[in-house]
């Protein structure tokens, strides 16, 4: 249950990555940066097809590495569900994206929360073309109570 958590977690986390009618990505916002060029307080948003703001990355630098790589620095991807409660944050140190691959690795502690769950782990590969993404090294995940009460929560129910 935790794997399939943690895989939903970052499958919606990286959907930000695709392109979808004309939004910018960090694919395409990166290649309009000259190599060596460092964006400072990026903010990157991304819309749906009604004009609804789906997700939103913020850096605190985004550098052209070369013709292949950037390097982003202390980012929070926020993607925003329909139902508020879906809402995820994705916390990374430091990454570099792979333009060509679309692959986004850090090899820093990274951190995905959601209301009811929250997760770590000390580095993160994603691939933002397949939405499969993994976490390596010390992996933690917590999921959190979000019943009022503890017999509200299904399991209890079951046993009434």
């Amino acid at each position: 249950m935790i794997a399939s958590v943690l895989a939903l977690a970052l499958g919606v986390a990286w959907a930000w990555a695709q392109t979808a009618a004309g939004n910018a990505s960090l694919s395409s916002v990166g290649k309009m940066l000259p190599k060596g060029f460092v964006s400072r307080q990026v903010t990157v948003p991304t819309f749906d097809l009604k004009g609804r703001k789906t997700s939103q990355l913020q850096a605190d630098t985004l550098v052209r590495i070369d013709e292949a790589r950037l390097k982003v620095g202390n980012a929070v991807i926020e993607v925003f569900a329909e139902d508020r409660k879906q809402d995820l944050r994705l916390q990374m140190p430091s990454a570099y994206y792979h333009l060509q691959d679309k692959i986004l690795r850090s090899d820093e502690r990274c951190k995905v929360s959601r209301m009811d769950m929250q997760t770590e782990g000390d580095s993160l590969v994603f691939d933002t073309e397949t939405s499969i993404g993994s976490m390596v090294g010390k992996v933690r995940t917590l999921i959190f109570q979000t019943a009022k009460d503890v017999t509200d929560s299904p399991d209890r129910a079951l046993n009434k």
